[in-house]
């Protein structure tokens, strides 16, 4: 799933749950509400196949960490954080509280893209209060910019991972069919591991 090469629709793609973000940005979604909607009664949207970037992976990632651990994923991911030392790292599955808010900068939504029209009501708001339940396991996380360059020490370099896994983390699938690949390159310009890219351009090379 967090290679993004399973036939699973994404949850925040459909309009059923762009409509209730737009109409109410307070809305608590569950976990169970967000992989529901990727399999509307009618059928659509039929499942896809190769790579796929799917939010709905990391929802059904979480519900998975959750009963393996019979622990709330917030805790799991507290656990994380404490023992990498991330001291301006937070989770929520809903709202954060205003003395997290207050240290944010402001986000601004601003997506005209094709499919975004049921979020219209949010366009030119300041969102960074709204309800998160929407992301949860797929990006309910606020961090500083030292916190994150932390974390992605103990990511790569560090103890967090076993080799077995930092291998797992970095091996690479091509976005065009989904199929491992030793890295990007001019023909497959674009590379995806367990939530980590990698990218080819010409006058660059991979990166």
């Amino acid at each position: 799933m967090l290679d993004m090469t399973r036939p699973i629709p994404g949850y925040d793609n459909q309009p059923s749950i762009g409509k209730i973000m737009g109409d109410d940005p307070s809305h608590q979604f569950t976990p169970q509400e967000l992989v529901a909607s990727a399999y509307p009664h009618d059928g659509e949207p039929k499942p896809v196949s190769g790579w796929t970037y799917s939010n709905t992976n990391y929802i059904l990632a979480q519900m998975i960490v959750e009963k393996a651990s019979g622990k709330p994923y917030a805790e799991i991911v507290r656990e994380l954080f404490d023992q990498v030392g991330l001291n301006n790292t937070y989770y929520k599955q809903n709202l954060f509280p205003a003395s997290i808010t207050d240290r944010m900068v402001s986000g601004y939504f601003f997506n005209h893209d094709p499919g975004k029209e049921p979020l219209a009501p949010l366009l030119g708001h300041d969102v960074k209060s709204d309800n998160v339940s929407w992301m949860q396991g797929a990006g309910g996380i606020v961090s500083s910019m030292q916190d994150l360059s932390r974390w992605a020490r103990a990511l790569y370099e560090g103890p967090l991972l076993a080799d077995k896994q930092r291998s797992e983390l970095i091996t690479e699938v091509s976005d065009k069919t989904g199929e491992p690949i030793d890295g990007p390159s001019k023909e497959q310009p674009i590379a995806f591991g367990l939530g980590v890219g990698a990218g080819f351009r010409p006058a660059l090379g991979a990166y």
